[in-house]
C-alpha cells in the first residue's frame, strides 16, 4: 500500500502500486437489513473493478434519517458524517476518498478539511458523459433526486449538455431488495423513458442514484437504444486511482480563490471552536 510518499521519477513501479479507498455511502451501512445487499454489492464490485492490488472499503454514515433527502438541514447533518469520515480515512492512511451519491454531499467543504483525493459521483458522471456523447440525461426515479442534481448540471457549468430527463417509479428501498439481483423488471421500468430521452436528443444516461447505477452494472444493463449507461461505482472508483496517481506526478487541487484551503493550523482552530474538537 501507498502512503504519502510522493512519486520521484526515479521508480516508475510506484505508480503501479494499489491504493486503499474509502467508499463512501451517503445511507447508512452495517445493521440495516434492508442496505445490506447495496453494501455486499458494492465491497464485491468495487473490489472487482479496481486495480487487482488496490483495496476498496465501503463505509455509511453512523446515523440518518429516513427523510434526510427532503430536507436541506437534514442533507446538512448528514454531510457533517461524511465530513468526519473523510477526516477518520485520511488519519487511517487512505489514499483517496470516493462519495458514492449521486447528490454530491458537502462537495465544497470535503476539499478544505484532507489532502487526500476526493472524487464526487455526480461530478464524474457528467463530465464521463461529456466524453462519451454529446448530451446526457438522467435515469431518475424521485422528483426530489431530480432537482437536487439538476442543480449540480448548472453549478458544474453543464446545462447546454443536459436533456430533461423523463421520469419513472421506483421505491428506493426497494432497490437494494429487489432489482440488485433482478434485471428483467429494471429493465422493463427504466427502457420506456430511456427511449424518449432518446427521442429528445439525450445520448449518455446518468444514473442518480448509486445503487441504482449498481443494480444496472451488476445486471449488464449497459445501454438502452445506443445510450450508455454511466457505471457509477467504476467510474468514480477509476478516477480515484487516477487522482491519486497524478497528485504523485504533481498535480494537486486548486488553492486559491474559491477553491482557498485552509491550513492545517487554522483547521484544528476551526474545529475547537465549532465542534469543541481538533
Amino acid at each position: 500500500m501507498t502512503g504519502s510518499t510522493q512519486y520521484s521519477g526515479d521508480n516508475q513501479n510506484e505508480m503501479a502500486q494499489g491504493y486503499r479507498i474509502w467508499l463512501q455511502s451517503a445511507t447508512k451501512l452495517g445493521g440495516s437489513p434492508v442496505w445490506e445487499p447495496y453494501e455486499k454489492a458494492l465491497r464485491e464490485y468495487g473490489n472487482k473493478v479496481c486495480r487487482p492490488d488496490s483495496v476498496v472499503v465501503p463505509h455509511g454514515v453512523s446515523d440518518r434519517h429516513e427523510k434526510q433527502r427532503m430536507f436541506h438541514y437534514f442533507s446538512y447533518l448528514n454531510q457533517g458524517l461524511i465530513i468526519e469520515n473523510a477526516i477518520r480515512a485520511e488519519k487511517e492512511g487512505y489514499d483517496g476518498f470516493c462519495l458514492h451519491c449521486a447528490e454530491d454531499p458537502a462537495r465544497k467543504e470535503l476539499k478544505n478539511v484532507v489532502d487526500i483525493p476526493i472524487t464526487q459521483l455526480a461530478e464524474t458522471m457528467m463530465h464521463m458523459a461529456c466524453q462519451l456523447g454529446n448530451k446526457f440525461s438522467f435515469l431518475v426515479y424521485e422528483n426530489i433526486l431530480l432537482l437536487r442534481c439538476s442543480e449540480l448540471v448548472w453549478e458544474y457549468g453543464l446545462r447546454d449538455r443536459f436533456v430533461k430527463p423523463v421520469m419513472f417509479s421506483i421505491v428506493h428501498e426497494d432497490l437494494p431488495q429487489k432489482y440488485l439481483s433482478n434485471p428483467e423488471p429494471l429493465l422493463k421500468i427504466i427502457a420506456p423513458a430511456a427511449r424518449k430521452m432518446v427521442e429528445e436528443g439525450a445520448e449518455v444516461l446518468v444514473p442518480t442514484c448509486g445503487c441504482l447505477s449498481l443494480a444496472c452494472a451488476l445486471n449488464n444493463i449497459r445501454e438502452i437504444e445506443g445510450m450508455p449507461i454511466i457505471d457509477a461505482t467504476a467510474v468514480a472508483i477509476k478516477m480515484t486511482e487516477m487522482l491519486i496517481d497524478l497528485k504523485k506526478l504533481g498535480l494537486k487541487r486548486s488553492s486559491v480563490n474559491l477553491s482557498l484551503q485552509p491550513s492545517k493550523e487554522e483547521l484544528a482552530e476551526a474545529r475547537r471552536i465549532y465542534l469543541k474538537q481538533g
